[in-house]
């Protein structure tokens, strides 16, 4: 019995041992894979000190008190900093990696749960945490080609005026834009930057954005112009460019980071003929980690098909026969984020249609009219641009579907001729949509004594498929 009994009391213990340990281990690993996941958002807190510079009760970007300032009179600096450019007037423009700001109340850092990180995410299509807990002015990596960091630009380039039209865009990451663009442009390039407010209503844009500019950049640099009614992003770059007084117009989008010398690479081509917009390379900047990626020896152009949906494709071989991998070379389309023009050359084209509407088009009605009335679109290698990967997050007052149909078809009526057939037998609908006068841009291809679009699809898209006119399979 006693021997019965002592086993029932060993076994026990061995039963509540084993569940201590089962309880222990499942604990560790539960708070491990917790802090696993945590680290998707890098807490700030953990970083070095001289990394953050926060007050407790800070709204938006605070003073940098921890930043080095230049005596009166001195110039000389590192040759790696943006000061040798000139910008002893900001404070924090030589402190790569130093401007932060704490947005949380009470100067604390929280981790947001998934529910309410994946909330932000659809409002914002990307990570508005995470751009707050990286540096407004990061550096990033030198994605250029082997072979561009020798190349010598003319020393007489033309100025620049940046215009960047936003609506909502979270405010860390329009000012980290114009954090890259001050920090690696050479001030006698960069004539101004003007941030076009196309009527946001983040609270933030609206009340903290001017007082922030005004302290942080050197005076008149950086300009802010509102619109007082929603206008689009086309329109909203008209506006910015009415505001523009640099001899090259860069047309940018508010969620991007340019590169080690991106502009001279471009500015050279313009140079050499005025008649020309140049891109360069977009790099991609992920919507979540906010990791800045890019492809070794990658290039890319952009095409279109008849349901004007434009996409990424390779050069043709002809095309890249006995070029280096530092040569520009000819483009099709042009995408919207970031290109330059020659200021005089751009308003001697007609601009952009105005009335068109918010979003959607204006690149490829832009490409056609530059090509067949005499100028050229290249893609540029050596000049690398970061750009925020993410869905189109723009709000469309009567719906993306009609916005784009209304652009698409002023720029077919305009530039397709008979070939707008192939257009309208996508988008029956389109054919008989009023669109407003095109009067205006008719005008302006007479004017310009442009080409047709078979000259075109001949000279610059050979790839796109155009079938006979007497065909009798075209749409079955």
């Amino acid at each position: 019995m006693r021997l019965h009994l002592r086993r029932l009391v060993i076994t026990f213990f061995i039963i509540v041992i084993s569940i201590f340990f089962l309880f222990a281990v499942y604990s560790y690993g539960t708070s491990h894979f917790r802090k696993s996941r945590r680290k998707r958002i890098p807490d700030v807190h953990s970083r070095d000190p001289s990394l953050r510079d926060w007050t407790s009760d800070a709204i938006f970007w605070d003073g940098n008190s921890g930043v080095r300032k230049l005596p009166p009179g001195v110039t000389s600096v590192d040759q790696n900093s943006v000061l040798r450019f000139g910008f002893v007037q900001s404070e924090v423009v030589d402190e790569t990696g130093k401007v932060q700001k704490n947005w949380t109340a009470g100067g604390k850092t929280s981790f947001l749960d998934e529910e309410l990180l994946m909330a932000e995410l659809v409002n914002y299509n990307l990570n508005i945490h995470q751009s707050d807990r990286i540096p407004l002015n990061r550096d990033v990596p030198d994605s250029r080609p082997l072979g561009c960091a020798a190349i010598e630009y003319p020393s007489s380039l033309p100025t620049t005026s940046v215009v960047i039209p936003f609506h909502n865009e979270w405010p860390s990451v329009v000012i980290r834009t114009v954090y890259s663009l001050i920090n690696r442009t050479p001030k006698h390039l960069l004539k101004e930057i003007i941030l076009v407010d196309d009527a946001s209503d983040v609270y933030i844009l609206k009340v903290r954005l001017k007082s922030f500019i005004e302290k942080n950049f050197p005076k008149g640099l950086v300009k802010l112009v509102r619109l007082e009614h929603r206008e689009g992003l086309i329109r909203a770059r008209m506006e910015g460019l009415k505001h523009a007084t640099g001899e090259v117009i860069s047309f940018f989008d508010s969620h991007m980071e340019v590169n080690v010398d991106w502009l001279q690479p471009l500015l050279a081509e313009i140079v050499k003929n005025n008649q020309t917009v140049a891109m360069g390379q977009l790099d991609y900047i992920h919507r979540d980690t906010l990791n800045y990626n890019y492809f070794d020896d990658y290039r890319t152009r952009y095409g279109f098909r008849w349901d004007m949906q434009f996409f990424e494709t390779y050069f043709r071989p002809d095309q890249l026969e006995g070029k280096m991998a530092t040569d520009p070379l000819p483009g099709v389309l042009m995408v919207g984020p970031g290109f330059v023009v020659d200021a005089n050359y751009f308003k001697h084209i007609g601009a952009y249609d105005n009335d068109m509407l918010i979003w959607g088009g204006e690149n490829i009605e832009l490409a056609w009219r530059v090509w067949m009335c005499g100028g050229q679109l290249v893609h540029v290698p050596c000049s690398r641009i970061g750009h925020i990967e993410r869905v189109q997050p723009y709000t469309f007052p009567r719906g993306r579907q009609l916005t784009e149909m209304h652009n698409y078809k002023r720029a077919v009526d305009v530039w397709l001729g008979h070939y707008k057939k192939y257009v309208y037998s996508l988008f029956p609908g389109m054919k008989d949509m009023d669109t407003g006068d095109l009067s205006e841009r008719l005008a302006i291809k007479e004017r310009l004594k442009c080409n047709d679009f078979s000259w075109f699809i001949k000279h610059v898209w050979p790839e796109l498929l155009a079938y006979q006119e007497d065909s009798k399979v075209w749409g079955q």
